[in-house]
């Protein structure tokens, strides 16, 4: 059992800030979505419920959003294989991104959330190009709509720092490969996204005409 209490009398403090306590309980959630049934994880006394591991840890995510912007929003997973698990849903504007490098939070992403994101950027882009064919669509307004969950099992990361928020190995170095399966790609075209982008794309030229 590894059990934290803050020692609040060494460091001269009466109480945590709230961010310092929101901070933890992140901290908290991502080791219950990451460990899944492999451990139980408390927090104030209460047990965190993610006995399905990544996905749920997605789920709640998904459908806790933190405004009413990204309600009711699409839910795509699926576990490739032993080293690389992938969700996706909608930004609302701009990308967004949640992803672990064995089992490290890389806040910051890298290059294995760059290599999931092109591949969905490709797909939809392609989609697009045939069916907005009097529009000129670019891979950033696609990313721009994008929600990726990425957890992978690197061997031997290197990283942009001792923090480890950011992933650099090269993808040719990742160990393993992620290959989506055509059921994944059924989800997201299924799940408004081209929709999104020309929706902003839209709204941008409208915004731009306006302008003198």
């Amino acid at each position: 059992m590894v059990t934290f209490m803050p020692d609040l009398a060494k460091f001269k403090m009466t109480h945590l800030e709230d961010d310092d306590v929101v901070l933890m309980l992140k901290r908290v959630y991502d080791i219950a979505g990451i460990l899944g049934v492999t451990v139980q994880v408390v927090f104030n006394g209460s047990q965190l419920h993610m006995q399905k591991g990544f996905p749920q840890y997605v789920y709640n995510y998904i459908k806790h959003p933190p405004s009413k912007t990204y309600e009711d929003l699409p839910w795509i997973y699926e576990k490739v294989n032993d080293q690389w698990e992938v969700g996706m849903s909608l930004s609302g504007g701009q990308f967004r991104q949640v992803s672990f490098v064995n089992k490290f939070a890389t806040t910051a992403g890298g290059t294995h959330v760059d290599y999931v994101s092109e591949m969905i950027v490709s797909y939809v882009l392609s989609l697009m190009k045939k069916k907005y064919k009097n529009y000129e669509i670019g891979e950033q307004e696609v990313k721009d709509q994008l929600w990726v969950f990425v957890s992978a099992q690197i061997g031997n990361p290197t990283f942009d720092s001792p923090n480890k928020t950011t992933l650099t190995t090269v993808q040719e170095e990742f160990g393993s490969e992620c290959v989506l399966s055509d059921q994944f790609f059924k989800y997201v075209h299924s799940s408004c996204i081209m929709a999104m982008v020309m929706k902003q794309k839209k709204a941008c030229g409208r915004t731009s005409a306006g302008m003198y």
